[in-house]
Parts: structure tokens; C-alpha cells; sequence
């Protein structure tokens, strides 16, 4: 191989294996997580990263009812990590992963062109809760919504 076609090609796979290790820097989310919101109970699953995905599935539990259920998948796409959000199964908008700092455990991903929200950030703050922040700041709506989630490591009973 000729030694531009080589630079050519080791310049082209880097990005996609900074992506590639971004994700795994994402494995602060796996577990299951509840908290109060929207007048319910939200519960939420993450997988590890492991296979270069991670999936959720987040349900809202309000009066004995479902009131909302969502899936996410997080992947890399090209030369970026995204996630994509399933609201009541329906596809939503994706998400760009634009800031990582995975010894903090946060998570910054944006999407200007959605309408709310344009910033979706996951953090597993020091009392070892997961937070997840979805804002507008694209846009200069002041609108914020907070899910403070704790662990629920007896979340699923195991069956003999």
C-alpha cells in the first residue's frame, strides 16, 4: 500500500474509533433506575454497551396506569455516537453526542433542529443517581425538565 493511501485510511477509521469508544464510555447508564415525574413513577432500563449499542425502555406508571413508554437506542453512525428516542414506539429525532466526559459519567447530546428538546444530557451524579436534563438551549426557551432517578438494583426478581 502506498504510504498516502495508507494516511488516507488511518485518517478515515480514527473517527469512527473515537465513536466506537465513546460508547462504551456511556456504560455509566447501564441499570435500572426509578423516580418521581409527570405525576407517576418513572422506571427506566439501560443495557451496557457491550456489542457497540446501548437500548433502553422507560415507562411512566401513573394511577396503575402506563401513561408513557419510550425506547432509546444509542449507536455510532459514520463518524458520531447517537441516540434515538422511541416515544410510545414512534422514531423522534436523533441526537448527536457532543460532549463526553466519562469520568464525571456525563453526557451531552443535541439536535438543534427538534423543537423541545434540543439538548438531552445524562449524568450519574455523586449520590449515585442518574439525572437526566432535557433543555432547549437552541432555541432560548427556559423550558427544563429534571427526571432524578435513583438505582433499583431489585428491580427484576430472577425466576427459578
Amino acid at each position: 500500500m502506498r504510504p498516502l493511501a495508507l494516511l488516507v485510511l488511518i485518517a478515515t477509521l480514527a473517527p469512527a474509533q473515537e465513536a466506537t469508544e465513546q460508547i462504551q464510555g456511556l456504560d455509566f447508564l447501564a441499570g435500572s433506575w426509578a423516580g418521581p415525574m409527570w405525576g407517576g413513577v418513572f422506571e427506566t432500563w439501560y443495557s451496557t454497551p457491550e456489542g457497540g449499542k446501548v437500548l433502553s425502555s422507560s415507562l411512566l406508571i401513573s394511577e396503575g396506569n402506563i401513561r408513557f413508554w419510550e425506547f432509546e437506542k444509542f449507536e455510532v453512525r459514520g463518524e458520531h455516537v447517537w441516540v434515538q428516542p422511541f416515544p410510545n414506539g414512534k422514531p423522534a429525532a436523533s441526537f448527536r453526542l457532543v460532549e463526553l466526559d466519562v469520568e464525571a459519567k456525563k453526557a451531552t447530546f443535541d439536535c438543534t433542529t427538534n423543537d423541545f428538546p434540543t439538548r438531552i444530557v445524562y449524568e450519574k451524579n455523586e449520590e449515585g443517581h442518574l439525572v437526566i436534563t432535557l433543555s432547549d438551549p437552541h432555541s432560548g426557551s427556559p423550558k427544563v425538565e429534571v427526571f432524578d432517578l435513583a438505582p433499583q438494583e431489585d428491580a427484576v426478581e430472577e425466576v427459578d
